[in-house]
């Protein structure tokens, strides 16, 4: 990766970020989105493409509609995250995004694996009565109090979430996976 740029417009005409575009540019903090005349936005953020960018704090999703597998892996001081209109992300979008503490998942419909896997910090998240819960989604997670809407629980989805200490569950369950509380020492409800 290049480690001399440390921020990036990405022009209005550029309507996806392909895969490894900006790839381990590791003191990269900033990327800005032009919007057009128009309204046409970049919507597809591909494979890869910011994984790595450690340095990466600032960055405004709420006009992606997509996001590829580790798109944002292991961007390491990323805080804040808007989900507005993203409806899909792939396998470890964000895994060991250990500074993110809070996400709307509300418009999340299709979801890879582990998308939120080594997040250490991740304390909270607002799930809707559509979210599709993914294999593994929150695993090894600060997650602390839990409330699902949706009736199924996916394998191994908060597995190893020591913090959490409470789930609620507004629907009836018809399916709880393999492994989805284990290691969840605190839970009492």
């Amino acid at each position: 990766g290049n480690d001399t740029i440390k921020s990036v417009t990405i022009p209005y005409r550029v309507l996806e970020v392909q895969k490894h575009a900006f790839y381990n540019c590791t003191n990269l903090e900033k990327v800005i989105f032009e919007k057009g005349p128009d309204g046409d936005i970049c919507d597809i953020i591909r494979q890869y493409a910011f994984s790595g960018c450690t340095s990466l704090t600032d960055i405004n999703l709420d006009h992606v509609m997509i996001i590829g597998e580790e798109a944002f892996s292991n961007c390491t001081s990323l805080v804040n995250v808007d989900f507005k209109k993203i409806y899909a992300l792939g396998k470890r979008a964000f895994a060991n995004c250990d500074k993110i503490e809070y996400v709307d998942i509300t418009t999340l419909r299709n979801l890879g694996p582990e998308v939120f896997v080594n997040c250490t910090n991740l304390k909270s998240f607002k799930s809707g009565e559509f979210t599709n819960f993914s294999t593994g989604m929150f695993k090894n997670t600060g997650v602390e109090k839990v409330e699902l809407y949706y009736n199924r629980i996916a394998d191994d989805l908060f597995m190893n979430c020591d913090s959490l200490t409470e789930v609620i569950f507004h629907n009836d369950v018809i399916y709880v996976g393999n492994n989805s509380f284990r290691y969840c020492d605190k839970l009492a409800s």
